[in-house]
């Protein structure tokens, strides 16, 4: 055991350590965002908003300590180690249900119940993400997102019932429905 310590009073719903293992993120059912150091230290308390049928993808930590992380309503937020806000993501029309980001960074993705998922590439100029591209493959509400490795690619399913691959420009790449028979199209 390297260590322990109380989380609180409300059960946690979403429990994720940081890539550099110098972090310990949490949501618990009242909708907070709990962060700690390894040791137990707290670094900050936040208020976020989540779909329950996806509590995996409430938020997400980055390499360069910062989080994305769903907001109330049609916004996700990207903060730092501290819970100071960065950049706010308010191009939804509908409620965001979930957020990744890539293994480089360089990319963040928000799905949302307006059938969208929105692409945003960090522009590194101006140290900010910029949107890159709206993927419109789903038919009705997004629940999951999740890049690919290679981060070209996303992962994605929808009420529509289907899971799809796409690239991050948009083209379908893979789509299974029901039974999950997939039909395949190599225009990528």
């Amino acid at each position: 055991l390297l260590s322990g310590f109380s989380q609180g009073p409300s059960p946690l719903i979403s429990l994720i350590l940081s890539d550099d293992g110098e972090n310990i993120g949490a949501v618990n059912t009242d909708s907070l965002l709990t962060v700690w150091d390894i040791k137990g230290n707290l670094r900050f308390t936040r208020k976020t908003g989540f779909n329950s049928v996806n509590r995996n993808q409430i938020f997400r930590f980055s390499g360069n300590n910062t989080i994305i992380m769903i907001s109330d309503g049609a916004t996700a937020d990207l903060i730092d180690i501290n819970g100071n806000s960065n950049q706010s993501f308010e191009h939804h029309k509908g409620r965001v249900n979930a957020v990744d980001i890539s293994n480089d960074g360089k990319f963040i993705a928000t799905a949302s119940s307006d059938k969208t998922i929105n692409v945003w590439y960090l522009n590194s100029d101006h140290n900010h993400f910029d949107l890159y591209n709206t993927i419109t493959a789903h038919s009705d509400t997004v629940w999951s997102v999740d890049f690919a490795g290679i981060n070209r690619y996303l992962l994605s399913t929808s009420a529509d019932r289907k899971v799809i691959v796409t690239s991050i420009n948009n083209r379908e790449a893979i789509s299974f429905r029901d039974n999950l028979q997939g039909t395949y199209s190599n225009e990528i």
